[in-house]
């Protein structure tokens, strides 16, 4: 079941009260609800259900006429989600959530034990969210080649890799424009075996015919340039590469809280990355692990030791899941690492594939009616236990923040200009 999200921008905040008539909320919201129903199913989330909840920092407590800078407050820190509670407390989430999270509407009402959430995605005011879950089963997926090395069982995908001889194959309902990806893996350690979890525009890997080919990566590497078990963590943009980064087991393992001898090896790790206009973030179990920025200038080294430096440009074509297995055929200096032909078959595992897809016009919806309160004489500044957050903004500044006409950032007004059809041929 798809579950529909009304995002939040990141410029004007559009989830805010009603104070003006300009000021239009962007609640959660389902497919095929009612116009009269005020939040509808979907939109309600346990917060104890929630995993990818930032720990480390507290919520954020604001009040009713300053509950629009959540939004805000979460994505300076690289969140895709804020959930907010009946009593304006801002958590934010970098985890797309389980069904299983999911309350009914009762639990946000303004009594209730739970979360509105809602996604920070950049064309708020233009677009309407879904989390949009893959089945783990054969029928959800097109295969470029080797089909029979791919196996399913209760929501668990296996893959394997016979010798040098892999598969690859992506998801079958279409490419998509931004959003968020995640999937939960265990990946084989084995010299030389390439595992990736990825997204891309073109399906000819022809190296002749690449092209202006789009592509958001994650590879599962254990050898050159890596060690067993590394994150190779890469982006294109019509052709040219953004910035490849490598992290190590040891880093990742830090940042992640796990034990001693665990990595993504021999421990299932949820891997997502959100893609924005303006930005690409990667994640691991909820913790960002890396973020590059429209126009941040990149510098890096190839695996053969060549040095670039860029200005990051987010992937600008629509997209689809794929997943590969593979060798390098250049066995003398193999990326990824010389193939340990002993160790054949080489095998990985994935589950719960989920997606954040932007592609639905905004829906007009009114949301939980404690997000609609009486303005307050004398606004204070809302805390947080490490500290004060920004002040809320007075009712005329939240009201032209939130009107169509709030201006964009620059990376955001460079896309949507990059994005206007061209007149003549």
């Amino acid at each position: 079941m798809d579950t529909y999200y009304n995002p939040v921008p990141h410029f004007g905040y559009k989830l805010a009260l009603e104070h003006s008539p300009q000021l239009k909320s962007v609640p959660l919201r389902p497919k095929d609800v009612d116009d009269d129903d005020p939040f509808g199913p979907g939109g309600c989330f346990d917060l104890t259900q929630l995993d990818g909840l930032r720990s480390s920092d507290p919520p954020a407590q604001f009040v009713s006429y300053s509950i629009s800078k959540c939004a805000g407050y979460c994505r300076t820190k690289g969140a895709p989600f804020n959930a907010i509670t009946p009593n304006f407390e801002c958590r934010c989430l970098n985890v797309i959530p389980a069904e299983a999270a999911r309350a009914p509407d009762a639990a946000c009402g303004d009594k209730g034990a739970g979360a509105a959430l809602f996604y920070n995605h950049a064309d708020a005011g233009e677009a309407t969210c879904r989390v949009a879950n893959v089945p783990m089963e054969k029928n959800s997926f097109n295969f470029h080649y080797n089909d029979n090395h791919a196996s399913f069982d209760n929501g668990v995908m296996t893959i394997k890799m016979e010798g040098s001889n892999g598969l690859r194959f992506t998801t079958n309902d279409g490419k998509h424009m931004f959003g968020m990806y995640q999937v939960t893996g265990k990946i084989d350690k084995s010299s030389g075996a390439v595992t990736a979890f990825y997204t891309r525009s073109s399906d000819d890997y022809n190296t002749a015919n690449w092209g202006d080919f789009s592509e958001i990566d994650y590879e599962f590497l254990n050898g050159n340039p890596s060690v067993p078990s590394g994150l190779w963590l890469n982006s294109f943009n019509k052709g040219m590469s953004g910035g490849e980064r490598l992290v190590k087991p040891e880093e990742y393992r830090t940042l992640l809280g796990l034990k001693e001898g665990e990595d993504a090896s021999n421990t299932f790790v949820t891997f997502a990355f959100n893609w924005q206009p303006d930005q690409v973030a990667w994640y691991a179990n909820g913790v960002m692990l890396l973020r590059r920025r429209y126009d941040e200038e990149v510098s890096w080294k190839d695996m053969k030791g060549v040095g670039f430096t860029r200005s990051f440009r987010p992937p600008n074509a629509p997209q689809h899941v794929t997943f590969s297995m593979w060798a390098d055929q250049d066995q003398e200096r193999a990326f990824g690492g010389k193939l340990a032909w002993d160790k054949s078959p080489f095998t990985s595992q994935f589950k719960d594939l989920r997606r954040v897809l932007c592609e639905a016009k905004a829906a007009p919806s009114n949301g939980p009616a404690w997000l609609y309160q009486p303005q307050a004489p004398t606004p204070a500044t809302p805390t947080t236990e490490a500290g004060p957050v920004a002040p809320a903004a007075s009712p005329a500044t939240a009201a032209a923040a939130a009107s169509p006409a709030a201006k964009a950032s620059p990376a955001i007004q460079a896309v949507q200009q990059a994005q206007k059809p061209k007149k003549g041929l």
